[in-house]
């Protein structure tokens, strides 16, 4: 391979091609099974110990899934990941439960938010129209229409991927 062909092969596949393909499905399978089993556990048994088993499993590995994809969709897991240290830090706050504005009996890991609530700005207290959110998933919102508009872009053949991974500027649609 040239060093013009090293080039224009995106970051993605650089890095994703050295592994084989049965480590690809092991480290995605045990990713995800593994925090949904976490995240389950905490739902059903809420406390601070399985909130910050959750946390540390679903935050601690993000930085380096990010040698895997280009600079704007870095900005947006950036986003996502500042979302999930806020709810991190309300919810360990305030003993592994998530404080809501407006509601009265606890339901799981959520309970009411009252006077003694900690970081209560870090709280579901946002209103959205459906409900209440943390400027955690606000920021968690943010940056999934963030990924989902930069594959849009991607889909539609406006820029390619290598382009996106590589981080180039776009003339004429301000993306860059």
């Amino acid at each position: 391979m040239t060093r013009t062909d090293a080039m224009t092969k995106t970051q993605w596949d650089s890095q994703w091609d050295q592994y084989p393909t049965w480590a690809k499905v092991l480290l995605c399978a045990t990713s995800f099974s593994v925090l949904i089993a976490a995240r389950i556990a905490w739902q059903m048994w809420p406390g601070i110990g399985l909130c910050v088993l959750f946390w540390a499993i679903s935050l601690a590995d993000e930085p380096l899934r990010w040698r895997f994809i280009g600079p704007r969709r870095r900005v947006c897991y950036g986003l996502a990941f500042l979302g999930g240290l806020g709810n991190m830090v309300a919810t360990i706050a305030n003993g592994g439960f998530m404080p809501v504005l407006g509601k009265e009996v606890p339901s799981s890991l959520w309970v009411p938010l009252v006077e003694t609530s900690s970081v209560a700005w870090l709280c579901d207290i946002y209103s959205i129209g459906v409900g209440t959110a943390s400027l955690g998933d606000l920021l968690i919102g943010g940056a999934l229409l963030g990924l989902l508009l930069v594959w849009a872009v991607e889909k539609l053949g406006i820029i390619n991927r290598e382009i996106v991974a590589e981080g180039k500027r776009i003339p004429g649609i301000g993306i860059g």
